[in-house]
Order: structure tokens, then sequence, then C-alpha cells
């Protein structure tokens, strides 16, 4: 079941977000969230490491490490939350939503010297390739070739494999707004 926060928690949330707010699309995305009135729960049993759930506004997070001193883990689950709570929810293309905050959150963590050692982001990096730093399309044909693998990729695993993908919302829109007015 969920739980509020602990002090500690609130200092690895406040950290990560003070790490974020010193990425140019991390603070466009802090910016864009500061009327939302996000809650954050903690829920060791989820299966994601992180969920957002549009209707209620809530994040859950699953694990917050609070043995360690930084958590580069929690930092990369929120960008790709607080990412999720910026896209427009659409149940038909959820697992392009998906895609799309991963590949935000590859692009961080390299930005970042954050590890991913993730087997999901093997063919995300490939994708990213295809794009220029404002996620704009540079060699469609690329692009085309590894969205396929990265959707398939991502059927592959459990909690994904029933999200629905739609090609006219393979766009990385949510990105683009973010990324137009950042270096």
């Amino acid at each position: 079941s969920t739980s509020s926060l602990s002090s500690a928690q609130w200092k690895k949330v406040e950290d990560a977000l003070a790490n974020m707010n010193n990425d140019c699309m991390g603070g466009k995305m802090i910016g864009a969230l500061k009327d939302k009135n996000i809650t954050i729960v903690h829920d060791p049993n989820i299966k994601a490491n992180g969920l957002y759930n549009p209707k209620t506004n809530q994040m859950t997070i699953k694990d917050f490490k609070e043995s360690e001193v930084t958590n580069k883990d929690l930092e990369r689950t929120l960008f790709h939350e607080l990412l999720h709570s910026l896209q427009t929810h659409n149940e038909d293309a959820k697992l392009n939503l998906e895609i799309e905050a991963h590949l935000a959150v590859y692009r961080y963590a390299v930005r970042k010297g954050i590890s991913l050692a993730d087997s999901k982001y093997s063919n995300i990096l490939l994708l990213s390739k295809s794009l220029d730093e404002k996620y704009n399309v540079i060699d469609a044909d690329l692009y085309n070739d590894f969205y396929q693998k990265v959707i398939n990729d991502f059927k592959k695993i459990d909690f994904y494999k029933d999200f629905k993908e739609s090609p006219s919302a393979r766009n990385m829109n949510t990105n683009k707004n973010l990324a137009k007015d950042c270096e």
C-alpha cells in the first residue's frame, strides 16, 4: 500500500529535482509542472520503478534507496514520471508515450553521466541518433527502423506487452516542446 514520504525520502526527491533543474530540459519540465500539484507517494510493491496516474495526478515511487548518499536511479525515475505528467495521456498510444519518455531519460542520463544498465536502452541509443538535439527526425528510414526495433524490445517486457502503439503518435511532441529552447 502507498504511504507518505519520510523526511529522508523528501530530501532525496529535493536533491534529484535540484539536479534536474540544472539541466535545460529538466528545468523546463519542472517549470511546466509548478501549477500541477503532483502528489508523490511510496509503494515498495509496484512492478515498475515509478508510476504516474494522470487521473489522480499522483506519482508512485518504488524505492528511495535511503542507504545511498546519492540516488541517480531516483533522479532517472523522477525525470521519467515527470515527463509522463506533461504528455497528453492516450490509452491508444501508451507505448509511444513510454518510448518518448525512455528516449528523454536516455539523453538526460547521457548528459548527466547516469548509468543505464538496461537492455531497453540499446536500440533507444540508435533511435536517438536518428534525431537532432531538438528531437526532429534527421534520418526517416533510420528513425522508422529503430522505432520499430524499440517497439519490439518493449513488447518482450511483461509490463509493456499490452500497451497499445499508434504509428500516428510517433512524434516526440512533448520532448520537442521541452527541448526547443535548449542548447
